[in-house]
């Protein structure tokens, strides 16, 4: 969590503000309760990142959570989707500006059992695919975050057939992941301008 985070490396905000220079840092995971929020604000020296919205789960504690760091005031923050499971668990934070919306998400992850599969495919995504397309109607949109799953085998470090029933990587998450970026009309940007590359930000252990 970002406690933990900052308690062990200070500086790790600092630094990616500093090599990025973003205009919006979005965070995922951020195990954050309501009552931890003015502590860490106190802490986090970023004086280019005055705008900070947090989104904390209440259904369980320390679990989940989102933030933005912006650096101008947005014309709006929206929290959630308007699914109350996914709402409780703080994993979306949708920051309009003037030309387009960013959605910042923290997916929810099927489980080792693949015991929450049916809400990710069947509640999750179908939630999220309509308040991205709602957004559309006004604006551009931008979709980021730990979206939870491997498209593509370039995308996957690992033995593919073992991981086709893990989490992340089964044929149900990666189809609809490719439904997503259809009927959204949105282009996975990494895969756009590295299209035969093999990378990946989760090591599987099978």
């Amino acid at each position: 969590g970002l406690r933990a985070l900052m308690r062990n490396h200070p500086r790790a905000l600092s630094s990616l503000a500093d090599s990025e220079s973003a205009d919006l840092i979005f965070l995922q995971e951020t195990k954050l309760q309501t009552k931890h929020i003015q502590k860490i604000e106190e802490e986090l020296i970023l004086p280019r990142y005055p705008h900070r919205f947090w989104a904390c789960s209440t259904a369980r504690l320390g679990y989940s959570g989102t933030a933005v760091l912006s650096k101008r005031q947005p014309i709006s923050i929206l929290e959630g989707l308007g699914e109350p499971e996914a709402d409780a668990e703080g994993r979306v934070i949708t920051v309009e500006l003037n030309d387009l919306y960013v959605v910042g998400s923290y997916v929810p992850n099927s489980g080792a059992e693949l015991a929450r599969l049916p809400f990710r495919t069947e509640v999750w995504e179908t939630c999220m695919r309509a308040h991205l397309k709602k957004l559309q109607e006004k604006k551009p949109v931008v979709y980021c975050g730990d979206l939870n799953v491997a498209h593509k085998p370039l995308d996957l470090w690992g033995r593919h057939g073992p991981n086709a029933v893990s989490a992340g990587y089964t044929d149900a998450e990666r189809n609809e992941f490719s439904k997503l970026l259809s009927d959204v009309d949105l282009v996975d940007v990494f895969r756009e301008k590295n299209p035969n590359i093999a990378a990946y930000t989760v090591r599987a252990q099978c």
